[in-house]
């Protein structure tokens, strides 16, 4: 069961709520809870995310023509954001080299 920090959040503030009320957590919310932290500290976002890239490159392969939409994340895994620009030093370095040379005409 994964979910968002948010959502991660939002539930743990519910259950602390549920704990300060005039009745404890039951047996059944207690155990989420636990499942739900151990998850948490688990949790790791580097073999999440390679897992997420493989099953959305595993469908296209499965269904030629299929879109897959990739989130900044992802796209980055794949090298889809590699730095590709001519750096600054190689753009003034090559600032004339469309310039005719001079003959020296007037």
């Amino acid at each position: 069961m994964i979910m968002s920090q948010e959502e991660f959040e939002r539930f743990m503030s519910r259950t602390e709520i549920l704990a300060t009320d005039d009745e404890p957590l039951t047996e059944e919310e207690r155990q989420t809870v636990e499942a739900l932290r151990t998850e948490r500290e688990n949790y790791d976002e580097k073999a999440d995310l390679r897992e997420r890239v493989e099953a959305k490159l595993q469908a296209q392969a499965d269904n030629p023509g299929l879109v897959v939409e990739f989130d900044p994340d992802e796209a980055e895994h794949l090298g889809l954001f590699e730095e590709t620009a001519m750096s600054f030093e190689d753009a003034w370095a090559a600032r004339f080299d469309d310039v005719a040379p001079d003959d020296g005409a007037p």
